[in-house]
Parts: structure tokens; C-alpha cells; sequence
């Protein structure tokens, strides 16, 4: 009897039904490639998968650049405001660090000469910049010339004379100038090395080899160029984002897929540590974006769907480099990718292949 069992065990081992694939076929996702990127492709586009147990696919279509290596997993883009939630997962280690509040007054971070527009006696949090409801709004607030490095000291000067025209709280309003003044913060609570602290904290730990704000060799290396909205070649750009002191919390990190892959598995199934839990504090649902199916956690964007499955996910665009990630907790799936030419509905497609019930749809890029 005990070698019948056995050998029943084995055949139902062997005849179990392989677990149904999320994701469709290769052949299917690169006709969505090609529908993204055009033909003849106008630059190039990367497809990352994370499947629920763990393994990865990558896929890719168009180019590089006539001068970069081919396209695949290790070749890097700039991440643009994907760079934000890293300024979140931060922002929570932080907190857990006890260095910072969510609720506090932002002033108590800053020297006293140092001034940020208040409302109706409330104060600016970290949580309402991380949350994108602080009032502070991009058109309204000149901080540089454009083609010029953006410089932290001239954004408080800026904020010196700003007067809010809405509650603090009251309203979402996407501001990217709002997480640089958060990206700042953290940076002087973190003892004034932002660009380090995020490499002790999140890249490090997490092993991410081709991610950071200053571009190793391999890095650029692995570079993509850069294709205009006309298909042409853009002049070089270079990677990074400068100076500790000048660093934005909103954009500036250089990635790949491969390490934001290891980044959404992480989300996903976070490490028991300090970071593991910053990574469950900013993926909690904050206060409401622009809809009540849209969430705000910390500088991640949460998307209820029907049945109370959700996104999670952020996207990005800079220079013409357009990134989105995203992750279902739930399925346990994620997406990334990564495009060097401007285009649209990458949001759409990411969101599409996370959760096949929502539609794809034809339509320009969001980079919210």
C-alpha cells in the first residue's frame, strides 16, 4: 500500500496542471511592442515581466541607438519620476528610522531663516508633499531658466513670496517641484547626503547594479540613446543628476530592467528589515488622488479595480526617456518599461498587462 501511495504521488506530481501564465505569449507581446514603438521603430522599447513565482521575462523591440549596444535587460534609461518612489521608500525608512515625521511641519527640518508657504494656520508635512496635496503648484512657482541646473536654494527662494491658493490637504494636484522640496527634506534629515542615502538604504541592499543617480562605466556603458519626437537622434545627454545639494527628489536616477524588476519583486515580497517595512509603509493608501479609484500612498500611485484588486505603480518621462513600473500585491505580478523616444499609452499597456480586464486604449503618454 505505502509504494501505491508513492507511486500515486508521483503521478499526481507529474500529471498536476502547470499553474495558468499570467502574461500572454511572446509572440502576442511583441505585436504590442511593435504597436508601441511603430514601423519602421523609431527608437526602441523594454518589456519586463515578474511572474507570481518569481521568474522574469524580458523582451524587447526597435533600438538601442545607432551607437549603444543592443537592447535588453541590462541597458540603462534615465527613470525620470519613477525616481519618486524611491524618494518614498526613503522617506518611510526614514520614519522608521524616527529621523522624520509624516505629520510634523516640514519647518521643523530647516534652518529658521529658511521659509515655506502656510495656509489658514496649517503647516506643509511631509506626508501632504509625499501625497501631492500640499498646494504647491508647478506653473505657478518659477524656480530656474529653463536648460539650466536645477538648484535647491533657488526653490526655497522661490517659496519665500509663494502664497498657496488652496488648503493644504484639500486637494490633489501633481507637483513635481512639491517632491523635490520633500527630496530635500529627507536629504537634510538623512545627515545631508540624499544620493547616499538612497544607495546605503534601498540600492545596496537590494542589489542593484546599474541603478543611481551618479552613472558608473557599465552604466553608461549600457546606455540607450535618446530619439526625438521627429525619430531623429538627439544630441548626447548625459546620465545623473548632479550634486548632492542639487539633487531632485522627483527625477535623476538611471536604471534597467533588470534591477527594477528586483525592485518590484521586493515590493512585492518585502525583506524582513527596516527597508522591508518602508516598502509596506508607501504602498498604503494615503488619501485620495483624482478620482475615488485612485489613491495616493507615498509618491506611489495606487488604481482600485473592480472586485478590490488594485495597481501599484508609477510612470515617467524625461527628456523624451519614458519609464512605467507597476506591481498587483495581490496576482503578485509586475511590469516594467522602458522606452527611449516619446510615445504614448505606456501607462495603459503596463496597466493592461497587470490587469487584462482594463481595456487598451489608443491616446497620449501620462507621467503622473
Amino acid at each position: 500500500m505505502h509504494r501505491i501511495l508513492i507511486a500515486l504521488s508521483v503521478f499526481a506530481l507529474v500529471q498536476a496542471p502547470a499553474p495558468a501564465q499570467h502574461f500572454p505569449s511572446d509572440a502576442v507581446l511583441l505585436d504590442l511592442l511593435r504597436a508601441q514603438v511603430g514601423q519602421p521603430a523609431v527608437g526602441g522599447i523594454v518589456l519586463g515581466l515578474l511572474n507570481a513565482d518569481g521568474s522574469t521575462r524580458v523582451l524587447t523591440y526597435g533600438s538601442a541607438g545607432p551607437d549603444a549596444l543592443p537592447l535588453g535587460r541590462e541597458t540603462t534609461f534615465e527613470i525620470g519620476s519613477v525616481t519618486k518612489v524611491f524618494t518614498g521608500t526613503l522617506l518611510a525608512e526614514a520614519v522608521g528610522r524616527g529621523e522624520i515625521s509624516l505629520i510634523e511641519p516640514i519647518e521643523t527640518y530647516l534652518p529658521t531663516a529658511m521659509k515655506v508657504p502656510t495656509r489658514g494656520g496649517r503647516s506643509i508635512t511631509a506626508l501632504d508633499l509625499a501625497t501631492h496635496r500640499s498646494g504647491i503648484q508647478d506653473g505657478r512657482l518659477s524656480v530656474n531658466t529653463p536648460g539650466t541646473p536645477f538648484r535647491v536654494d533657488n526653490l526655497y527662494a522661490a517659496l519665500l513670496d509663494y502664497e498657496l491658493t488652496r488648503d493644504i490637504g484639500s486637494d490633489f494636484e501633481y507637483s513635481n517641484l512639491g517632491i523635490d522640496l520633500l527630496g530635500d527634506i529627507v536629504d537634510r534629515v538623512t545627515d545631508g547626503d540624499y544620493e547616499q542615502a538612497v544607495k546605503e538604504r534601498i540600492i545596496t541592499p537590494l542589489g542593484l547594479r546599474m541603478t543611481g543617480y551618479t552613472p558608473t562605466a557599465a552604466m553608461l556603458e549600457h546606455a540607450a540613446q535618446l530619439f526625438d519626437a521627429t525619430g531623429q537622434l538627439s544630441p548626447t545627454v548625459a546620465f545623473g543628476g548632479g550634486p548632492a545639494r542639487s539633487v531632485r527628489g522627483s527625477v535623476g536616477l538611471t536604471s534597467n530592467a533588470e534591477d527594477l524588476l528586483v525592485f518590484l519583486k521586493a515590493n512585492i515580497d518585502p525583506p524582513n528589515s527596516r527597508l522591508g517595512e518602508a516598502m509596506r509603509m508607501a504602498q498604503q493608501a494615503r488619501a485620495l488622488a483624482n478620482s475615488n479609484r485612485a489613491w495616493m500612498g507615498l509618491t506611489w500611485h495606487l488604481r482600485v479595480i473592480e472586485g478590490g484588486q488594485e495597481i501599484v505603480w508609477k510612470g515617467g518621462g524625461v527628456r523624451g526617456f519614458v519609464t512605467y513600473i507597476g506591481f498587483d500585491p495581490r496576482a503578485r505580478v509586475g511590469v516594467v518599461l522602458l522606452a527611449n523616444a516619446p510615445r504614448g499609452g505606456i501607462r495603459n499597456l503596463g496597466h493592461h498587462l497587470i490587469n487584462p480586464s482594463i481595456p487598451l486604449q489608443g491616446g497620449g503618454a501620462s507621467f503622473e
